[in-house]
Parts: structure tokens; sequence; C-alpha cells
């Protein structure tokens, strides 16, 4: 049953409060760092330094983002093109994308219900599951095609009767287009001109910000 939309809580509003609060810190931080972080190259040469630290780091994000924070599957996969190339930026967002699909599966199955509507809005959970529904024959389309909210979709086929062998083997063919895909373009942003760049980088935030807004809202108005 759905009402007015109320105003967002206090407590979502300290939480955003917190995130900008977090990145002018880091802002701060890196400032005398400002001539790596401009510069492209040097930026993949400082990742590249530091060893199997930047790779565990971006397959750690990947895994961690499907069960904590559920965002649209397109950002963590372009930014691993960007920073570590088409090649190894495919590897690591393949590895972070399929452990991550993985555990929230192995999470949803062992756990139930509660915790998918804990992870996602009611409304979120009811979309994706009619799209589940209509297209229970064409998995692989929703995992390979990157603009279905596959993090959500692995949490719901946990609470499903699909067995976990048919669900892996899905994934690890159809993550392989949308990793290819998606990181095509994060190395292409890295090879961009810098007024190309901005542009891109400035639709992306905005349609994060867009996101934020709307799930904030769609949690704040179901009931």
């Amino acid at each position: 049953m759905y009402h007015h939309t109320k105003p967002i809580r206090l407590h979502e509003i300290l939480i955003l409060v917190g995130i900008i609060f977090l990145l002018i810190l880091l802002v701060v931080h890196f400032l005398p760092y400002s001539s790596i972080l401009f510069k492209r190259e040097t930026l993949r040469l400082f990742i590249d330094r530091a060893g199997i630290f930047g790779p565990l780091v971006i397959i750690f994000v990947m895994v961690l983002e499907t069960v904590v924070a559920p965002l649209p599957g397109i950002f963590l996969p372009t930014i691993s093109g960007f920073f570590f190339g088409f090649w190894l930026g495919s590897l690591y967002a393949y590895i972070g994308d399929v452990l991550g699909a993985c555990v929230a599966f192995s999470l949803a199955r062992h756990f139930g219900q509660p915790f998918v509507q804990r992870i996602a809005s009611q409304e979120t959970v009811e979309r994706s599951q009619i799209l589940i529904n209509k297209y229970s024959r064409y998995l692989f389309i929703l995992y390979a095609v990157p603009i279905f909210p596959i993090d959500i979709v692995s949490l719901l086929l946990g609470i499903s009767p699909l067995p976990f062998r048919r669900f892996l083997t899905i994934i690890l063919l159809a993550f392989v287009p949308n990793i290819l895909l998606l990181n095509f373009f994060g190395d292409y942003l890295f090879r961009a001109s810098w007024w190309s760049f901005s542009m891109i980088g400035i639709v992306i935030m905005l349609c994060i910000f867009v996101w934020f807004v709307s799930n904030t809202r769609r949690k704040s108005t179901y009931l």
C-alpha cells in the first residue's frame, strides 16, 4: 500500500552528510597527491605499484557492495576498467561480480526473505520479482545485459527453487559479455579527452545522486 511521499528521515540525512564530510576529508588528505590524481597515466602506475592490494580492494568492494548497499551494476566494473585497463580490469571485475553474486545468493538462501527485505526496498524487490517471473527462461540475459539490478536478482534467486549449480553456470557465462562491455567503457574513459571524461563523469555522478534520492524516497513511502 502506498501513501503520500514522506520527508526523508533524519538518519538518512545524517548518513548523506557523513558521506559528504568523508569525501571532503579524502580530498583534503589527498590534495598533496593531486599531481598524481589528475594524471591518469601516473594514476595507473601508482595503482600498479600497490601490487596485489589494488586488485584485492576492487574485488572486495564489489563483493561487499552486493550485500551491503546494492548499486546499479554498471559503476564498479567501469571503475575497474578505468583503473586497471581492459583485460586486467575485466578479470578483476569478473571475479568480484561472480563472488558477489554467489555470496548474495547463498546468504538469501540461508537467511530467507527477511534478509532480502533488509537489503532492498519492498518496491525494488517486487519489481525485480516481476522481472524474474516474466523472464525466468532468460536469466542469462538478465546477467549478460548491464541494465538490470543483478544484485537484487541474485538475492531473489537465492530464495527461489533454482539450484545453486544452475545459478553458478548462468552467471559464469553471462557475466562475460557484461564485464567486457563495461570494462571497455571504463578503459575508453581512461583514454578519452579531459572534456569528454568530465562530461561523462558529471552524468555518472548525477545518475548516482538520482538513484540515491529515488531509492531513499521509495523506502520512506512504502508501507
